[in-house]
């Protein structure tokens, strides 16, 4: 099956998520972002604030991590090393998502959260062949694609625009009682 995004279904679907955005989504990247890049690391609160935006549940995992454990991990992986995720996860309540949260926050033109909403789309809509890919390959597969797109990249980036698309087209379409897909493809 013919990857179903282009640069019409991602303006479109992004536009949406954009419209009902949580406000703590845009804090984030407006004041997070710009402080990481100079700082290097995340203070144990900018790690409890990005951990509650992706995942309020873990939040009393996150708990565990203390101010030394979260700088000193973070200043790993926001630092020369291929092994990010990796590190993030040696952390309290970390796991993959929760992983490509802190690496979106801090550098979105270049990660992007890794969310079953968006990760399904992907497969239903035939960019993904695997269910239940690696971080890894998964973002490859979202790199290669808004690479591919002509997306506006004037405030956000073409990764953030992606992933708020396909959130937002999953959310639509994806029926979680039922966990079937309710679109007909051509609607994106």
């Amino acid at each position: 099956m013919a990857c179903h995004v282009n640069d019409v279904f991602v303006v479109k679907w992004a536009a949406g998520y954009a419209e009902r955005m949580p406000s703590e989504e845009v804090r984030l990247f407006a004041q997070l972002t710009p402080v990481l890049e100079a700082q290097g690391y995340f203070t144990r609160d900018q790690f409890l604030d990005v951990g509650r935006w992706k995942s309020p549940r873990s939040r009393s995992l996150l708990l565990k991590n203390s101010e030394d454990e979260v700088k000193e991990v973070t200043k790993i992986a926001l630092g020369p090393t291929e092994e990010r995720v990796s590190a993030l996860r040696g952390l309290h309540g970390v796991q993959e998502a929760i992983a490509s949260a802190l690496l979106t926050v801090w550098r979105p033109d270049a990660y992007t959260v890794t969310d079953w909403r968006a990760r399904d789309c992907l497969k239903h809509l035939g960019c993904l062949a695997l269910a239940r890919p690696t971080y890894g390959l998964y973002l490859g597969v979202c790199r290669d694609l808004s690479d591919k797109l002509n997306l506006p990249d004037d405030e956000v980036p073409a990764l953030r625009l992606l992933d708020r698309a396909l959130w937002k087209y999953s959310q639509t379409y994806f029926d979680t009682k039922t966990g079937r897909w309710t679109d007909d493809l051509n609607d994106s």
